[in-house]
């Protein structure tokens, strides 16, 4: 069968739009295409980021893996002060099976 999502709930609500589809529209018409500055806040995700990591006590997979994947976004003074840090508080991750490098 050769239809798309998209057409499948068209023809399961008989040729009649949802109205949680119209009113997904409108919303996004209204009020996010009419605002003049952006719908997310980088400097203030950042900082949240920031202030997740500086309280992570024990890092584990889930933190490192934000700390990693987000090296691109920090200053370099947060880099180098948050990596003395970062590898104290990883040398329990090699007592872990799974993470150790001898498996």
């Amino acid at each position: 069968m050769n239809v798309t999502s998209q057409e499948y709930i068209l023809y399961l609500n008989n040729n009649v739009t949802p109205e949680k589809k119209v009113l997904s529209q409108y919303f996004f018409n209204e009020f996010i295409k009419q605002r003049n500055k952006p719908v997310f806040d980088v400097e203030e995700d950042m900082h949240m980021i920031k202030v997740h990591l500086n309280c992570v006590q024990q890092w584990r997979h889930f933190g490192i893996s934000i700390f990693s994947n987000y090296l691109y976004t920090f200053s370099d003074e947060y880099i180098r002060g948050s990596f003395t840090t970062l590898l104290k508080r990883t040398k329990i991750i090699g007592s872990i099976p799974t993470f150790s490098k001898s498996n």
